[in-house]
């Protein structure tokens, strides 16, 4: 796969990205693309961009939110690496619903934290092959931008 900091832009354009791809429900998206394309599609989204939080950028852990990944970006890697015989505008859609629910779970851990100054980090050691240094490290850097981006405005994505 390529660079993930390749997908990565302004949280304020993927919210506007994200709000825009919203056109069907996930139910009706799963009559128009077939059950089986989109839990492949969903299960390829997140294991290639919504599993870990972060990125080496010459030995530094830089941390990424899922409300910074473009979906246009993740939706062309989608139609590059996969063959799909599906609309593309289907795939961005999926892409899009897929992206509301982590940004909204993202916001709810945002919440909690606001509420009871507690930090989720669900990121495990084996599933990022991250020894324990690397990974105290990921999460003192995680904690910091966790805490900053509390601190700033954000909304639930909700479809228009």
């Amino acid at each position: 796969m390529e660079e993930i900091q390749n997908y990565i832009c302004a949280n304020g354009v993927c919210i506007e990205k994200v709000r825009a791809g919203l056109m069907h429900t996930m139910a009706e998206l799963y009559e128009l693309v077939g059950r089986s394309d989109a839990t492949s599609i969903q299960r390829t989204v997140r294991d290639t961009f919504f599993s870990a939080n972060f990125y080496d950028k010459d030995g530094k852990i830089m941390i990424y939110f899922y409300d910074e990944l473009d979906p246009d970006e993740m939706t062309d890697f989608l139609m590059r690496e996969k063959e799909y015989s599906i609309d593309r505008q289907y795939v961005y859609e999926l892409v899009c619903r897929i992206q509301q629910r982590m940004m909204n779970q993202f916001y709810q851990e945002l919440d909690i934290y606001k509420k009871q100054h507690f930090i989720k980090t669900t990121i495990s050691m084996n599933r990022q092959l991250l020894d324990k240094k690397q990974y105290k490290k990921f999460v003192n850097a995680y904690k910091k931008a966790f805490v900053n981006r509390a601190n700033s405005p954000y909304k639930r994505v909700r479809a228009k």
